[in-house]
């Protein structure tokens, strides 16, 4: 364990658009901002931010990150609701992370892997969506499937912050 008070050790970054369903990303991290077990970690050592399409300008968001987490749409054909999580380096096309973001997340990370920008350790968490389509605004779908979604990802925070950050009033 490493005390990580003044750096940023965990980034979770969520993508998305306001068009339908592809919002997920955006949810999962205005969920997480409010949840009680992660509060005491905001701002001493993990971020939350969430990004509209960023494209290239989401290996900004990875400077001087130990680990991130992106969490985004995905079409891959697996069931609406699906969540599925890969460690970087990963084939973004077998993940069906192949964005409707122009230069998707895939497209980034491969420029960041080329770049050797990307963190030490990098997970997508990709959430297979119902529609892209519907218009602007929240979907409806994802409005009423963020606890299912939710419950893998942040198991998995909580264990990676347990794993590797000091605790408040430990260092």
């Amino acid at each position: 364990m490493s005390n990580v008070a003044e750096k940023i050790f965990l980034k979770i970054i969520g993508v998305g658009s306001p068009i339908g369903d592809d919002d997920i990303g955006w949810r999962v991290i205005d969920t997480l901002s409010a949840a009680p077990w992660l509060q005491p970690w905001l701002g001493r050592g993990v971020e939350l931010i969430s990004l509209d399409r960023p494209g290239i300008s989401l290996l900004e968001q990875m400077v001087d990150v130990s680990q991130g987490v992106v969490i985004d749409a995905m079409s891959s054909g697996r069931q609406p609701g699906a969540v599925a999580r890969f460690e970087w380096p990963f084939s973004t096309q077998e993940a069906g992370l192949l964005s409707s973001h122009g230069f998707g997340v895939g497209d980034a990370l491969c420029l960041g892997q080329a770049l050797g920008t990307l963190p030490a350790k990098l997970w997508v968490w990709g959430v297979e969506i119902q529609s892209f389509a519907g218009g602007a605004g929240p979907g409806r779908w994802t409005q009423d499937q963020i606890a299912k979604i939710l419950q893998p990802i942040e198991n998995e925070l909580q264990l990676i912050i347990d794993r590797e950050i000091v605790k408040p009033g430990h260092e």
